[in-house]
C-alpha cells in the first residue's frame, strides 16, 4: 500500500470502548511514569553517586487522533537528576529496602504505570505502548534485581520480557508495512487483560522486594494495588514463583500474537474488498487464470520433451503475470528475473532431450520432479493473487488445486510475515529446478556417455569369451550370388594375383548395408579354394571374442598354427602365455607380427567390419598394421572392410601403400551395384514357391531398395516366412513410410507381430534387455530377464529378419546367443524420431536386468565358489586361478559371470528405483565376499572398483534430491568394498579364494564388512600389540587418510600424472611401470619390458603415451590405453637416464646420463636433434623445462645447477648461468607461473632464473630432501625426505615451513618422488617402503619445527612367548623390551633397557624371569614382574660367542643355546636359579632350517633347526635323519608354519595352517614381518618397525 494510505489519520473514539485511541494524557502519563521509576529504580539500586540510566525500550511509536504531543517518546534519563542519589538520602533499610521518599516515587509511579496498563488493554493503539510497558517492566527488573534474593530467577524473568518487547517490535514493524491500523477488536480484549494483569503481579512482587506494603499506598487511590500488595506474601519469592510468572507471560502472549496476526489478516481482507475493481485488476485475474491453465497443462503432458516444451511456453506468461505487479515489494521482481533464468536453463534441457531422442520410461522420474517445480510455481503465483485481491471464489472448479494454494496463502500471511514466505518460496523454486538438471544428468545415458561403459573389463582382461558370439569367421554371412559383383571381385583377385609389394593392403570401404560382408566372405571363400587364405576374421560390435584388436590376433594365431604346421610349437607356446601378455603391441608381436615374418609364400588375411572393433583398440591394430606391413616385402597381404568413419578414413587417406576403394564410388559402380542388387532379389524370389513373387513386384522392391542389399535382403527375409506374401508385400510397398531403412525396420515390426498389447508388451521386454545388455546373451539368458514372456525364442525367430541366433538353433539348444545383425536396427529402435512408438526406452532394459542380475547373484553366489567349481574342491597357493575360471564358466547359471561383473553397469542408471537400492543393500550384507570372489576369477576387480565409485559418485549426487536419497551406510559399503580390493588387488587376482581369509582378518573391527562377514566366515580371531608404540596395530578404513597404492615390490624411483587427472604412472627398482586409477588406487595395468630399475616416468603432453626411462640404458614409449609398448626401445648413447623432460611444444625429449651428457632427441622417432652436450661431469639427477619453454634446468651431482636458454632445431642448447652448491644437487623443478626455481641438496632452495647468486634458504641440510614438486598457486612448495617425511612450504620465505605430513612408519625409508595433480587439489608420492600415495592437499599436516631429530626409532629384533602362552615378549634394536598380557593385550611391563643390543631371549618356565643376552658371556636374568636385573653374566663359563638363540627346558633343569660357531651348549640349573648354570656338553649343528629351538616335555629330545638330539643319552647322541620330522613336529607341537614367499609367491609372507593344510593366510604388504614365534595355535608375528601381532588360529581347529 502506498505510503499516503499509511499516513491517513483515524478517528479516535471513547477511551475504553474497543477500537478506541489511547487518550493524550495516558501517553503522557506513562512517559512520566517510566521516568520516574526509572530514576527510582537507579538511585535505589546505584552504588554511585552518578550513573546514568537508558530506558532499553527507545522505541517509537505512532500516536493517531492527537494534537499538540509529541508522536513518538524516546525515554531516557540521568540517575543524578530529579531523583535520590543513594548517597544523599539518608541510610536505607536493609537489603533492598529504601527509605520514605524514595518509596512515594515508586508508589506514585507504580499508580500511573496500573493505570496505563488498563488504558492499554482498551486502547486502539496496541503494539507501541505495549512495547514501552515491556521495556519498562525490563528496566524496572534491571534496577532491582541487585537487591533482591534468587536473582538468577529474576534474571531468567527478564530475559524473557526482552524477547516479549522485540517480538512485539517486529510484528508492529509488519503491520506497519502491511499498511494496516493498530485498532483491537472484541476478541483481543481478554488476552491484553491477561497478559497486563501479569505485568501488573511482576510489579507488584517487585515492589514487595524494596519494601513497599499496602499502607504505603494512599488510601484514595491505586485500590487494584493496594489489594494484590495486600495479597502477596513476605519477601523473597521462591525460584518457582518467578518462573511461574515468567509462563504465565509466555502464554499470554502467545495468545495475544495468535489474535494480533488474525486481526492483520483481517485488515489485509479488508484492503483487497476495498480494491478497484477495473480494467487492471480484471487484466491481472485473466491473466492468472490463464497462467494458472497452462501450469495444468504442463503437468497433462504424457512424454518427458513435451512437458519441458509446455514448461517452456508457460514460463514467459509466469513473468508477464509478475510484471503487473504495481506494489513497492521488491520480493516479486526478483522472482520474475529467477523464472527468466530457469526458462534459460530449460531451453538448454529441451535440446539435450531432443538430441537424446529417447523412448519413454513408465519408470522415469523426471515427471515427479517435474510436477514439484510446476507446484512451487503455483504456490507462489497463489500468494501473489492473492495479495491482488483474488479470492477461491474468483477461482474456477476445474482449478480446484489452486483455491486450496490461495487459502493456504492466507494462512501464510496469518501465521507469519509476508516477506520470509516469498523468501522461502524463491528457494523452494531454485532447489526444485536445480534438481532436474541433476536427475537429468545421472539418468539419461546421452548426458553421460560413459555410463553404458562403466564397469565393464576388456573382454580379453576379464575372459569372458563364453558370453559373446564367438564366429569370428563370419559363418553367420552369405557369399555373393554367382553373376554379382563380378567387376569388383575381379579387382580385388587381380590386387591379391599380382605382385605390388608397396601395396599389399586392401580397403574396401562404404555406407552401412551395401554388402562389404558379403564381398568378403565370398573373397575368404575364394582364396581359401586356392590355398591362398591365412585366415579371415568378422569383427562384431559389442560380442566378446569378435570386437577387439587383441580378439583377432588369437584368432589369427589360431588360424596360422593349423594353416602353417611349422609355425604350431611357436603360436601355441605364445597361446599359453597371453594370458600374462597386458600390452596390445606384446600381442601382435607374439601372436602377429613374428609368425606372419617367417611365412615365404604368398597368403592373405581376411578382416571384415573393423568398424565394429572397439576404437582404442581399432587405432592400436591399423597403427602396428600400417607400420610392420604398411611398406614391407612381406608375402603376407589384408583385405580389409569397413565402414569409413571419420578415424579410419584420416589413418589410410594419402599412403601409398594402401588402396582404399568403395563399392559405389562411380555412377558405373553405382549402376552395377543396381544390377546385383536386382539379381539377387531375383534369385530370391525364384525361391519362394506356393505362393510365388511376380517379376513386377522384383522391380518394385529394386526401385525402393535404392542399391542397399540390407534392405532388400531383410524384406526378402520377411517374405519368406509368409503365407501371404503378395498381400504383404504390397502392403509393405504401399506403406509410404517405407522408404529406406528405418522405414523397412517399422514395417517389420508392424507386419511380424500379433496386433494385441500382450504381444507389444513381449516384444518390447525382449528388445530392451538385448538392448541394454553390455554383451550379447543367449536365449536362456533372454528368458531368464524376461520372466513375463512366454517364450523368448519364439519373438526371436519371429525377429529373424533383424536378429540373429548362434549356432545350434536349428536344433532348439538356448544356450546360443542372439545379437542384433546390423548396427542400424540398434539406432532405430533407441531414437524415438525413427521408430515412433516401437521406441525403446534403455532404462526398461537396465531395470529387467538388474533385478534379474540380482536375482542371479542371490541365488547362485555362495561362500567358497572357487573350491565349488573345483574339481577336487582343495585349493592351494598353486592352484591357477584360470583353471576354475574355466570351470566356472562351464559350470555356472548362464547369467552368474555376466551378472557378477555387469551389475553395477545396469544398476547405475536406475538408482531411482527404490527395488534397485534395497536389492544393492542385500548385496552388501549378504554375498559380497563371494561376489569379489567371482569378480576376480573372471579378472574384473580393477574395473569393479572404478565402478563402484561411479556409483558411489551417482549415489551422492542422487542425495542431493529429494525422496531418493542414500544412507550414509550406502556410501561406506561402496568405499569400503574399493578399499577393501585396492589394498588386496594382487593377492585376489592370484588366489581369489584368499577373499574369506586373508583380507577379513586384518580389516578395522569398525568397518561394515567386518561386522558382517569376519564373525560369520572367518574362524580366527586376532590379538594385536604394539611392543615399541602406544596404539594397537590394526589396518583401519579411514576415509579422510591418503588412499595407499601396493604393486611394486621395492622402492618407488619415480611417479607422475596424466594431463586429465585420471592416472598415476609410477616406476619402481622391480623393473616395472604401473598405471592406476587416481580416484580409486585401482592397478590398471602392469608394463613390462624394462630389464633394469625404473628411475623416471612421464606422461606425453597429450597423455595418451607414457614414457619411461630404466637403468637398462633404454627408454621406453607405452599405449596408455592398453599399455602396450609402442615401438622399439631407445637406447641411451652413455649409461643410462635417471632424469628426462619434453619440450614445451611436445616435439623434443630430452634427457640427461648417467656421465652428464645433455641429449635433445626427436619425440618421434628419438633420433638426436643435435650433438650431446657434456653439460656435466657426473650423473644428472633432474631436468626440467619451464612453463613458458624459455628456459631449461639440470642438476647433478657434480654439485651444479646450470640454467640453459631454449633454443630452436637449428640451433644448439644455449648455457646461461651455472652455480656451484656445497653439496650434489638431487632434483630442481621449475614454480609455475614464475621465473623461479625450486631445488634440493639436502636442503630446500629457491633462487630466480635470472640471477641465481640470490638463493632463499627453506631449510638446512639436517632434513635430508631428496625431491620437489611445485603446485600451480606459485605459493606451495612439496619436499620429501627421510624418515618417511613430507613437508610443505610456502615460497619466498626463509626457513617457510608450514606443516609435515608421514608417508609412512618405516624410519628407515625415504619418500623419493613426488607429483601434484593436475587441478592442484591432490598430490602423489613415492616411497622407497614400495609403497605410493594419494594425498589431498588439504589433508591436516602436523606442525613445522625448527629442527629435527634424526634419531630413528627401535626396530623390533624379535619375539618370545612365555612357556604357557600367557605372555609375550619383544625386542627392539636398541635392547630394551617389553612384555604383554597376550590375552588382554595389555601392556605388563616396559620398555626395559638392557644397555646393549640383544640377540636371543627366552622365559623361564615360571614365567618370572626373562633371559636376554648377545653373546654367552653377557646373558642377563632380568624379573618379569618389575622389570629388575636379577642377574648379569648368568654364563660365568660362556665366552664372546654371539647367540642365535637360548631356550629353557619345560621343567627348568636345562638351559640350551646356540651360537655362531655352529654350538649348542647346554647347561644344568636348579629351578630357582640360586646356583649358576653348570656346563653338560657342547653339540655341533648345521646352518640349514629355521632358528627354532624346543625340548619336548619328557626333556628327552632337543630339536634345533632341522635335527634332534636325544638327552636321555650319556652323551647326548643326534637322532638319524629319518626319525628327525616325526620327533620334531611333537616336540613343537603346533599346526602352524611360517613361510616367506616375499620373493615367491605374490609378494606375500605367509602362515600354513593345519596338517593336512586346512588354510593359508597372506599378512599384510604394510605388515613388513621379520620375527616370528608360535606356541601351540597362536602365532606372534614381528615387524621391522616395531610392531608385533598375536594371531590366534584355536577357533580353526575347534569347528573341524
Amino acid at each position: 500500500m502506498s505510503s499516503t494510505k499509511k499516513s491517513k489519520s483515524k478517528q479516535s473514539k471513547t477511551p475504553g470502548s474497543p477500537g478506541s485511541a489511547l487518550p493524550t494524557s495516558s501517553l503522557s502519563s506513562l512517559i512520566q511514569a517510566t521516568t520516574k521509576l526509572a530514576i527510582a529504580t537507579s538511585s535505589s539500586s546505584s552504588t554511585r553517586g552518578d550513573q546514568t540510566f537508558n530506558l532499553r525500550t527507545s522505541d517509537t511509536f505512532s500516536i493517531s487522533g492527537t494534537s499538540g504531543v509529541s508522536s513518538s517518546a524516546d525515554v531516557s534519563t540521568s540517575g543524578t537528576s530529579g531523583g535520590i542519589s543513594a548517597g544523599s538520602g539518608g541510610s536505607g533499610a536493609e537489603g533492598g529496602q529504601i527509605n520514605h521518599s524514595k518509596k512515594r516515587v515508586w508508589v506514585d509511579s507504580a499508580l500511573v504505570v496500573f493505570k496505563v496498563l488498563k488504558d492499554v488493554s482498551e486502547a486502539s493503539e496496541l503494539l507501541g505502548p505495549l512495547k514501552v510497558v515491556s521495556g519498562l517492566m525490563i528496566t524496572v527488573l534491571e534496577g532491582a534485581q541487585a537487591s533482591m534474593k534468587n536473582a538468577e530467577a529474576w534474571e531468567a524473568l527478564r530475559a524473557t520480557l526482552e524477547r516479549h518487547r522485540s517480538l512485539l517490535a517486529r510484528h508492529f514493524e509488519r503491520v506497519e508495512q502491511e499498511g494496516g491500523n493498530q485498532k483491537a477488536d472484541s476478541n483481543l480484549t481478554e488476552i491484553l487483560l491477561d497478559y497486563g494483569d501479569t505485568l501488573e503481579d511482576v510489579l507488584v512482587c517487585v515492589l514487595k522486594e524494596m519494601g513497599i506494603s499496602e499502607e504505603d499506598i494512599p488510601p484514595s487511590t491505586g485500590t487494584t494495588l493496594k489489594r494484590k500488595l495486600g495479597k502477596v506474601g513476605l519477601t523473597g519469592l521462591e525460584a518457582e514463583r518467578i518462573k511461574a510468572y515468567s509462563d504465565r507471560l509466555s502464554s499470554a502472549l502467545q495468545h495475544m500474537m495468535t489474535a494480533l496476526q488474525i486481526h492483520t489478516a483481517v485488515e489485509i481482507s479488508r484492503i483487497h474488498d476495498k480494491l478497484d475493481k477495473g480494467p487492471q485488476r480484471q487484466k491481472l485475474f485473466k491473466k492468472a487464470l490463464l497462467v494458472f491453465k497452462a501450469l495444468k497443462e504442463v503437468s497433462k503432458k504424457v512424454t518427458v520433451l513435451e512437458t519441458f516444451r509446455e514448461l517452456v511456453s508457460a514460463l514467459p506468461s509466469v513473468i508477464e503475470l509478475l510484471d503487473l505487479d504495481d506494489e513497492e515489494y521488491s520480493i516479486w521482481p526478483n522472482i520474475a528475473s529467477t523464472f527468466l533464468e530457469h526458462q534459460t536453463t530449460l531451453e538448454g534441457l529441451v535440446v539435450k532431450l531432443e538430441r537424446a531422442d529417447l523412448a519413454e520410461d513408465p519408470q522415469s522420474p523426471i515427471p515427479s520432479y517435474v510436477s514439484h517445480y510446476i507446484s512451487e510455481i503455483e504456490s507462489a503465483l497463489s500468494i501473489f493473487v492473492f495479495r491482488h485481491g483474488m479470492t477461491r471464489r474468483d477461482i474456477p472448479r476445474e482449478l480446484s488445486h489452486i483455491q486450496v494454494l490461495v487459502d493456504k496463502g492466507l494462512n501464510g500471511m496469518i501465521l507469519s510475515n509476508i516477506r520470509p514466505v516469498l523468501a522461502s518460496c524463491l528457494d523452494k523454486i531454485k532447489a526444485s529446478l536445480h534438481s532436474i538438471p541433476l536427475i537429468l544428468d545421472v539418468y539419461i545415458p546421452e548426458m553421460n556417455d560413459t555410463l553404458s561403459r562403466l564397469g565393464r573389463p576388456s573382454v580379453f582382461s576379464v575372459g569372458t569369451t563364453g558370453f559373446g558370439i564367438i564366429n569370428p569367421q563370419g559363418t553367420h554371412h552369405q557369399r555373393c550370388l554367382p553373376g554379382t559383383r563380378v567387376a569388383l571381385l575381379q579387382q580385388i583377385d587381380e590386387w591379391m594375383k599380382r605382385s605390388i609389394k608397396e601395396q599389399r593392403i586392401y580397403v574396401l570401404g562404404d555406407v552401412a548395408g551395401t554388402g562389404k560382408s558379403t564381398i568378403a566372405c565370398e573373397m575368404a571363400h575364394r582364396w581359401e579354394e586356392e590355398q591362398l587364405l591365412a585366415s579371415r576374421f568378422f569383427f562384431s560390435c559389442g560380442n566378446s571374442g569378435t570386437s577387439t584388436a587383441t580378439d583377432l590376433c588369437i584368432h589369427l594365431a589360431k588360424d596360422l598354427s593349423t594353416r602353417f604346421p611349422h609355425l604350431n610349437d611357436q603360436l601355441t607356446k605364445a597361446l599359453e602365455e597371453v594370458g600374462e601378455m597386458f600390452q596390445f603391441e606384446k600381442i601382435w608381436q607374439s601372436l602377429a607380427l613374428e609368425p606372419l615374418s617367417q611365412i615365404t609364400e604368398k597368403t592373405v588375411v581376411v578382416i571384415d567390419g573393423l568398424d565394429e572393433c572397439t576404437q582404442t583398440s581399432r587405432e592400436d591394430f591399423l597403427g602396428a598394421l600400417l607400420r610392420d606391413f604398411g611398406d614391407s616385402n612381406s608375402f603376407v597381404h589384408f583385405f580389409i572392410t569397413t565402414r569409413l568413419e571419420e578415424e579410419i578414413i584420416g589413418l589410410l587417406q594419402r599412403r601409398r601403400d594402401v588402396i582404399l576403394a568403395r563399392i559405389q564410388q562411380t555412377e558405373q559402380q553405382r549402376r552395377a551395384n543396381v544390377r546385383d542388387v536386382a539379381r539377387y532379389i531375383e534369385v530370391e524370389f525364384e525361391k519362394m514357391r506356393n505362393p510365388s513373387m511376380s517379376h513386377q513386384s522384383a522391380q518394385r522392391l529394386l526401385e525402393r531398395a535404392g542399391g542397399l542389399f540390407i534392405f532388400a535382403s531383410t524384406i526378402c527375409a520377411v517374405l519368406a516366412k509368409s503365407f501371404e506374401r503378395q498381400r504383404l508385400f504390397d502392403d509393405i510397398l504401399n506403406f509410404k513410410g517405407f522408404t529406406n531403412l528405418d522405414g523397412l525396420y517399422l514395417g517389420i515390426l508392424q507386419r511380424v507381430l500379433p496386433n494385441d498389447p500382450f504381444s507389444r508388451r513381449a516384444l518390447n521386454d525382449v528388445l530392451s534387455v538385448i538392448l541394454a545388455a553390455q554383451e550379447p546373451l543367449s536365449i536362456s539368458a533372454l528368458q531368464a530377464c524376461c520372466p513375463n514372456v512366454s517364450s523368448v525364442r519364439g519373438i526371436v525367430e519371429m525377429l529373424g529378419s533383424v536378429l540373429s541366433i548362434g549356432p545350434g538353433s536349428e536344433q532348439g539348444d538356448d544356450e546360443t546367443f542372439v545379437f542384433i545383425i546390423h548396427q542400424t536396427f540398434r539406432d532405430f529402435l533407441l531414437q524415438k524420431r525413427r521408430s515412433e512408438d516401437y521406441a525403446l526406452s534403455i532404462h526398461s532394459g537396465h531395470s529387467a536386468l538388474v533385478d534379474s542380475c540380482f536375482k542371479t547373484l542371490s541365488r547362485e553366489l555362495r561362500t567358497g565358489m572357487s573350491a565349488t567349481v573345483s574339481a577336487s574342491g582343495n585349493l592351494s597357493l598353486d592352484t591357477h586361478p584360470e583353471e576354475i575360471s574355466g570351470l566356472l564358466r562351464a559350470k555356472s547359471h548362464p547369467l552368474l559371470c555376466y551378472s557378477a561383473i555387469h551389475w553395477i553397469s545396469h544398476s547405475i542408471p536406475v538408482l531411482h528405483l527404490q527395488s534397485t537400492r534395497d536389492e544393492i543393500r542385500q548385496l552388501f550384507l549378504a554375498k559380497l565376499t563371494s561376489w569379489v570372489e567371482v569378480a576376480a576369477l573372471l579378472r574384473g576387480l580393477a574395473s569393479m572398483m572404478i565402478a563402484l565409485r561411479r556409483m558411489h559418485d551417482v549415489m551422492k549426487r542422487y542425495g542431493g534430491l529429494p525422496n531418493h536419497q542414500f544412507t550414509n551406510a550406502d556410501l561406506q559399503w561402496c568405499l569400503e568394498t574399493i578399499s577393501l580390493i585396492q589394498n588386496n588387488q594382487l593377492l585376489l587376482e592370484s588366489c581369489p579364494w584368499q577373499i574369506y581369509i586373508s583380507p577379513l582378518i586384518f580389516l578395522d573391527e569398525d568397518a561394515l564388512i567386518s561386522q558382517q562377514y569376519r564373525d560369520r566366515r572367518l574362524p580366527i580371531t586376532r590379538k594385536a600389540a604394539t611392543p615399541l608404540s602406544s596404539a594397537l596395530y590394526n589396518f583401519s578404513l579411514n576415509w579422510g587418510d591418503p588412499i595407499t597404492l601396493r604393486g611394486h615390490r621395492t622402492s618407488v624411483n619415480c611417479v607422475d600424472w596424466s594431463v586429465d587427472g585420471k592416472t598415476i604412472a609410477s616406476g619402481s627398482n622391480d623393473h616395472k611401470v604401473i598405471l592406476w586409477d587416481a580416484l580409486t588406487g585401482a592397478m590398471l595395468r602392469i608394463l613390462h619390458g624394462h630389464t633394469g630399475p625404473v628411475l623416471c616416468v612421464k606422461f606425453s603432453r597429450s597423455g595418451d603415451e607414457v614414457v619411461s626411462s630404466s637403468e637398462d640404458g633404454t627408454i621406453r614409449w607405452w599405449k596408455r590405453g592398453d599399455g602396450s609398448c609402442i615401438g622399439d626401445p631407445w637406447r641411451i648413447v652413455e649409461g643410462y637416464a635417471p632424469c628426462f623432460t619434453f619440450s614445451f611444444d611436445s616435439r623434443d625429449l630430452v634427457y640427461g646420463t648417467t656421465t652428464g651428457l645433455v641429449c635433445r632427441v626427436d619425440a618421434e622417432t628419438g633420433a638426436l636433434i643435435e650433438t650431446p652436450q657434456r653439460a656435466h661431469a657426473e650423473k644428472i639427477n633432474a631436468i626440467s623445462i619451464s612453463y613458458d619453454g624459455a628456459h631449461m634446468v639440470t642438476a647433478s651431482e657434480d654439485h651444479y645447477l646450470h640454467i640453459w636458454f631454449w633454443t630452436t632445431r637449428d640451433k644448439p642448447l644455449e648455457l646461461s648461468q651455472s652455480r656451484r652448491h656445497p653439496h650434489p644437487i638431487l632434483s630442481a623443478t621449475f614454480i609455475p607461473n614464475s621465473t623461479m626455481i625450486a631445488y634440493t641438496s639436502f636442503g630446500l632452495y629457491t633462487c630466480s632464473i635470472f640471477d641465481l647468486s640470490v638463493e632463499t634458504v627453506q631449510k638446512d641440510e639436517e632434513l635430508q630432501h631428496t625431491c620437489v614438486a611445485a603446485s600451480s598457486d606459485v605459493e606451495t612448495l612439496l619436499t620429501g625426505s627421510l624418515m618417511q617425511t613430507i613437508w610443505t612450504w610456502k615460497t619466498g620465505i626463509v626457513d617457510g615451513a608450514t606443516g609435515k605430513i608421514r608417508h609412512g612408519e618405516l624410519a628407515y625409508a625415504q619418500v623419493q618422488c613426488l607429483a601434484y595433480g593436475p587441478d592442484g587439489r591432490s598430490f602423489v608420492s613415492g616411497s622407497s617402503d614400495s609403497t605410493l600415495k594419494i594425498w589431498p592437499t588439504d589433508f591436516p599436516s602436523m606442525p613445522a619445527i625448527a629442527s629435527v631429530s634424526m634419531e630413528r626409532p627401535s626396530l623390533l629384533m624379535m619375539v618370545a612367548f612365555s612357556h604357557d602362552g600367557s605372555l609375550l615378549a619383544a625386542v627392539g634394536s636398541d635392547g630394551a623390551f617389553k612384555i604383554w598380557e597376550v590375552e588382554s593385550g595389555k601392556l605388563r611391563l616396559g620398555p626395559v633397557p638392557t644397555g646393549s643390543p640383544l640377540a636371543a631371549v627366552a622365559f623361564h618356565p615360571n614365567g618370572r624371569f626373562l633371559a636376554c643376552g648377545k653373546t654367552l658371556s653377557d646373558i642377563s636374568l632380568w624379573s618379569t614382574t618389575d622389570g629388575g636385573a636379577l642377574r648379569r653374566n648368568f654364563l660365568s663359563e660362556g665366552g664372546p660367542k654371539p647367540l642365535y638363540t637360548m631356550q629353557f627346558s619345560p621343567n627348568g633343569q636345562l638351559f640350551a643355546t646356540a651360537d655362531h660357531h655352529s654350538n649348542i651348549s647346554l647347561w644344568s640349573l636348579d629351578m630357582n636359579l640360586t646356583i649358576s648354570p653348570m656346563p653338560i656338553t657342547s653339540l655341533r649343528f648345521n646352518s640349514a632350517g629355521p632358528n627354532l629351538m624346543a625340548f619336548d616335555l619328557a626333556q628327552r629330545f632337543l630339536a634345533y633347526r632341522n635335527q634332534v638330539w636325544d638327552l636321555a643319552q650319556s652323551p647326548p647322541v643326534q637322532v638319524p635323519e629319518e626319525y628327525c620330522e616325526g620327533i620334531i613336529a611333537q616336540v613343537v607341537n603346533t599346526p602352524l608354519r611360517y613361510d616367506d614367499f616375499s620373493d615367491k609367491k605374490y609378494g606375500r609372507r605367509w602362515i600354513q595352517v593345519g596338517a593336512p593344510l586346512r588354510m593359508s593366510v597372506a599378512l599384510p604388504l604394510d605388515f613388513d614381518a621379520r620375527r616370528h614365534a608360535i606356541h601351540g595355535t597362536r602365532m606372534a608375528l614381528g615387524a621391522k618397525l616395531g610392531e608385533a601381532m598375536v594371531l590366534d588360529f584355536g577357533p580353526v581347529f575347534d569347528k573341524r
